[in-house]
């Protein structure tokens, strides 16, 4: 810029007196500049490209800067400045006794339960706070997005998987740890090395990137990416790094938004989302054919993956739990509602009954990452109260309740994480997985007998899991089996 104002100034400028040395000295070092200017790398400098007329500054947006401003700033708004500060003290009215800042939300969580917190909606003069606050209220509260009581167990008594059959089961399906797929191997020299990693990351300050980048390293992997045509037909999993999803409102779009629950009259919020670590059902468990039809009973994405089951938030410091409580509650509730319209769907399809059943299956598990600090959250959908056994029970909303949290700092705190990463895998692939396909079975056994036609090529030969050892010892909870459904007419490998 000081180079393009120098070179509009120069042929106007005649100085009427001899040039002094200061003055032959800049014109050196402005020759020098339009030389370098010529030179290979050119394409660096800083001034306008000329175009031979007028030179014009492009117009700029007030509002998308304003915006951008405070999405960069936001954790410099967190805590107030020595001006805001005392602005704050100058207003009139003011209660002296209220001008002390808010405590950072990391330090109002000691001994406070963590749903008190959450739904804890008092005005603050944390900027950055009340702004997350505002936005549950805006987003989150009128579509009934809310948080659940806490269940806190272990991952094994959970999902109901005694821990050397849960072992057996993974080789038994040649999972190996750690070579190329999403299963956590663990033990003692993988927890302590994980543990001191996160140690130093803290002692260090490090940004939330790094915290970010040793978990999908170490904890939250991915399958080797292939070409998907010409591999066995069995359920596998993506996993997708800040994916934009964005909710289409067209009428048969099989991706849209939570609706908003009684006479809201709230702005509509678009749920533009883009989750920082998402796990999706891959598509390899249909023939690759017949693999373009499940678009029509389900959302996909290029084609390859489907139905996400497991979604990650990461944030640096516990100071900003509630963005990514409020950021990974949002993507999870949007795949949830999703996934009960497949199943409401497929309902109509078959002419049932809604019943209880139903809805066991549907959960979404979700992640907050804030540090070193783990906690993993159910999201469970709620229903109607006028909802009968009779009809299709109506969406009332969700409730997302935590289930643990694991200090990532400690090995026992990584050893339960490790269980918990592989048991909604598990989970994912065998209850989430065969659900889905069930559904979207029956859904598309609708569409007219030339897509019922393809429906035993689409399904045939492989099932979507290999048989897999049953479970011998842990109290199994209720709501994990999934309803029983006659074959599909006509469809032999049902």
């Amino acid at each position: 810029m000081k180079l393009l104002i120098l070179d509009m100034l120069t042929p106007c400028f005649q100085p009427p007196f001899p040039p002094t040395k200061s003055s032959v000295t800049q014109v050196d070092r402005l020759n020098r500049r339009r030389r370098s200017a010529t030179s290979p790398l050119s394409h660096c400098r800083t001034s306008l490209p000329s175009t031979g007329g007028e030179q014009h500054i492009p117009v700029t947006d007030p509002r998308l800067i304003r915006a951008l401003w405070r999405r960069v700033m936001a954790p410099s708004y967190s805590n107030p400045t020595q001006a805001s500060d005392g602005r704050l003290r100058k207003r009139p009215g003011q209660n002296p006794a209220n001008d002390k800042p808010t405590q950072a939300s990391g330090e109002k969580r000691k001994g406070r339960p963590l749903a008190q917190i959450l739904a804890d909606d008092k005005p603050t003069t944390n900027s950055n706070e009340r702004a997350w606050q505002m936005w549950r209220s805006n987003v989150l509260g009128p579509r009934d997005i809310t948080v659940g009581p806490r269940k806190t167990r272990t991952a094994f008594d959970h999902f109901g998987y005694d821990e050397q059959t849960f072992l057996h089961w993974m080789s038994m399906h040649s999972f190996e740890a750690g070579k190329g797929d999403v299963w956590l191997s663990g033990g003692p020299e993988f927890n302590n090395r994980i543990a001191t990693e996160y140690k130093e990351m803290k002692t260090m300050d490090l940004c939330e990137e790094e915290y970010a980048s040793v978990a999908k390293e170490e904890l939250l992997l991915r399958r080797i990416r292939h070409p998907i045509e010409g591999t066995p037909k069995k359920w596998g999993v993506e996993r997708m790094i800040q994916l934009p999803t964005t909710p289409n409102s067209d009428e048969n779009s099989k991706w849209v938004a939570p609706p908003l629950i009684g006479n809201s009259e709230t702005q509509s919020y678009l749920f533009r989302l883009r989750p920082d670590c998402a796990y999706w059902l891959s598509l390899q468990a249909f023939s690759e054919n017949h693999r373009d039809l499940v678009k029509n009973a389900a959302f996909t994405v290029m084609n390859r993956i489907t139905c996400p089951y497991f979604t990650i938030e990461f944030k640096k410091t516990d100071t900003t739990f509630e963005q990514a409580w409020n950021q990974v509650v949002a993507a999870s509730a949007l795949a949830l509602y999703n996934r009960y319209l497949l199943k409401k769907t497929r309902q109509e399809a078959s002419e049932k009954p809604w019943t209880e059943d139903n809805s066991k299956s549907l959960r979404h598990y979700a992640l907050t990452f804030t540090g070193a600090t783990a906690i993993v959250w159910i999201v469970t959908p709620k229903f109607s109260p006028k909802s009968g056994s009779d009809s299709v029970w109506d969406w009332a909303g969700c409730n997302a309740s935590e289930l643990w949290e694991s200090n990532c700092a400690t090995p026992q705190g990584v050893r339960d994480l490790v269980d918990w990463i592989n048991g909604i895998h598990r989970w994912g692939l065998e209850i989430h997985g065969q659900s889905c396909q069930d559904d979207i079975k029956v859904v598309l056994s609708q569409c007219g007998q030339g897509v019922k036609s393809r429906l035993s090529a689409l399904f045939a030969p492989d099932p979507p899991v290999e048989a897999s050892p049953p479970v011998e010892a842990g109290p199994v909870e209720a709501d994990l089996p999934v309803e029983g459904d006659p074959p599909v007419e006509g469809n032999p490998d049902s």
